[in-house]
């Protein structure tokens, strides 16, 4: 489940239990109230801080949500982007500028610059009917991003994009044939450094630190650790 500490102040955090369940503390977690949007969330529902704003909060559940209090009040954002028994898995804000989201369904993501241009999709240029399991925005750039897809289809692990989705690379490379579900970027990496987390069989989870970067290792992933626990 997603946790979030107030980047504005410490003893504002964050967290949820499942189907949308997202509760808050102004108190350090000394207490808390349920500020859930609908009774539309996944078991693990997406939520995302504005990266510059701290009252903002987007929520993915049936659709996609805002608040601008912290959650004591929210707004769909979205409005036609899940369909019909469809839930938003993924969502990631540009750190460098909180007004650009993007979300994603099992199947589809989308682009959206809030008070600015409405929803775009962007899923062209992905596998088709690929899993999308998360979203990674570069700490700097709103339109370099990375998506990482699950399943077992050889060669189809991660797709970065430079210009906001129009266009998608393939940067799989030596990734193993094993579901990949979640990227992020590390801050100040010359090109993309990258975490990738993997899901084996048999319930276990094997975190796996994964450096791509085409500078000092061509374009090539290098497992720096794996851990296991059942």
């Amino acid at each position: 489940m997603e946790a979030i500490i107030d980047y504005s102040d410490n003893n504002i955090m964050y967290a949820e239990y499942q189907n949308g369940n997202i509760q808050r503390s102004d108190n350090g977690g000394s207490s808390w109230k349920s500020i859930k949007p609908s009774n539309g969330g996944g078991w693990v529902t997406p939520y995302v801080i504005h990266s510059s704003d701290a009252t903002k909060l987007y929520a993915g559940l049936e659709e996609v949500y805002i608040t601008s209090n912290r959650g004591d009040s929210w707004a769909k954002l979205s409005s036609h982007i899940t369909g019909t028994g469809y839930r938003v898995q993924s969502m990631a804000v540009a750190p460098s500028n909180g007004n650009i989201l993007y979300a994603a369904t099992m199947n589809k993501i989308w682009k959206i610059e809030v008070d600015v241009t409405g929803w775009v999709d962007i899923t062209s240029g992905l596998p088709v009917g690929a899993a999308i399991s998360y979203i990674a925005v570069h700490a700097t750039n709103p339109n370099i991003l990375w998506v990482t897809l699950s399943g077992y289809k050889s060669g189809n692990k991660v797709f970065k994009s430079t210009d906001g989705g129009s266009n998608w690379t393939n940067i799989s490379g030596t990734l193993p044939n094993i579901p990949v579900n979640c990227i992020v970027h590390e801050n100040n990496s010359p090109d993309a450094l990258l975490r990738n987390c993997t899901q084996f069989e048999h319930n276990l989870l094997a975190v796996v630190d994964i450096h791509y970067d085409s500078y000092f290792y061509g374009n090539r992933y290098v497992a720096f650790s794996i851990s296991n626990t059942i």
